[in-house]
């Protein structure tokens, strides 16, 4: 009457990578867990992993989040000491701005001359004491 059997059905599309037809396989790290750390053993077992390959079969990376996110923490630790150092600077900068002009003005002070701003403006400066009551 008839017969049943199963098998896949041929591939109508092939997954290529640098022209070649490939097998991909994709990695999942747990949540929790140090994705930089993760990157290495993975690294470390892909090593193992082509020891045991034919000579014809290669193994490679597509993608490596783990080695982005490294570059990137790498990046922003660098960016971080750059804004300390700028900031340090920026302080040390001011401070001696504020001595270097300071230290004259407090040295000059005492030599009064016989005309001040102050007697240069329109308004003068009215003193009032008051008596000393008992």
């Amino acid at each position: 009457m008839g017969s049943g059997f199963r098998e896949y059905a041929e591939p109508d599309s092939y997954l290529k990578n640098n022209g070649e037809k490939s097998v991909l396989i994709s990695l999942e790290m747990q949540s929790g867990n140090n994705i930089v750390d993760f990157g290495k053993v993975v690294s470390e077992s892909m090593t193992t992993m082509r020891t045991k390959l034919p000579g014809d079969v290669t193994i490679g990376t597509i993608a490596d989040m783990p080695g982005a996110v490294g570059h990137s923490v790498d990046h922003f630790l660098m960016e971080f000491l750059i804004a300390i150092v700028a900031v340090a600077t920026m302080l040390f900068l001011r401070v001696a701005t504020v001595v270097g002009v300071t230290i004259p003005i407090s040295i000059l002070m005492p030599i009064r001359p016989k005309v001040t701003p102050i007697d240069l403006m329109v308004a003068d400066l009215q003193l009032l004491t008051l008596p000393n009551v008992r």
